[in-house]
């Protein structure tokens, strides 16, 4: 849940920092550190769903060896 807000607070420092007067080397460099930060983030989510999605399939050997009467 930790990078559900982090995620949420990039998001919003990055869209109201155009408004908050720095000058535009340090815009730069903080967008694209954001940017980096939100794309890692984003792929930790991919991979975390990539890794429970795949121990969490049922083969088709389990699937009938299971329904025995």
């Amino acid at each position: 849940m930790h990078k559900h807000w982090t995620l949420f607070a990039l998001g919003v420092i990055i869209f109201f920092f155009p408004f908050l007067g720095f000058p535009p080397e340090w815009k730069t460099i903080f967008l694209f550190i954001a940017g980096f930060a939100v794309a890692a983030i984003s792929l930790s989510f991919i991979m975390l769903s990539k890794r429970n999605t795949s121990s969490h399939r049922v083969t088709k050997h389990e699937q009938t060896s299971s329904c025995k009467v």
